[in-house]
């Protein structure tokens, strides 16, 4: 369960984070407002990192939890929770944006923002199953 979901969002991060009238943008892009790191909310520049980057480091650290010869799922798990965390918080943060428009977060919100939190509770529910397997 772990790998799928460490899988899940790698693709939830490269899938589009923003989706309006035919202009996308995946999580890799450093002038979203990120919460933690991304552009200002007036548009004055670019974020530091973009969100992607920390999703495919946490997908690939709860991989690693679970593939190594010390495997430990309650590491994949808090990465899993951290995904989840941190992509409500870009919701949050997008909604910040459009504070002011006529537009809606979910007409603006990608489907790889979907494909992530999936990803991100796919991690913590590997730990649930690896507790009631007894590992």
């Amino acid at each position: 369960m772990t790998l799928i979901g460490a899988a899940v969002v790698f693709v939830g991060s490269v899938l589009p984070w923003v989706d309006f009238d035919g202009f996308t943008q995946s999580g890799f892009e450093t002038n979203l407002p990120w919460a933690l790191t991304g552009a200002p909310l007036d548009s004055s520049g670019d974020g530091v990192i973009a969100h992607g980057w920390l999703f495919v480091i946490l997908a690939g650290l709860a991989a690693a939890s679970v593939l190594g010869k010390f495997g430990d799922p309650l590491l994949s798990s808090i990465c899993g929770g951290i995904v989840v965390l941190l992509a409500l918080a870009d919701f949050w943060r997008f909604n910040q944006a459009l504070e002011g428009s006529d537009t809606s977060i979910l007409d603006v919100i990608g489907y790889g923002f979907y494909v992530t939190v999936v990803g991100g509770a796919l991690l913590v529910a590997g730990w649930f199953m690896a507790r009631s397997s007894g590992r």
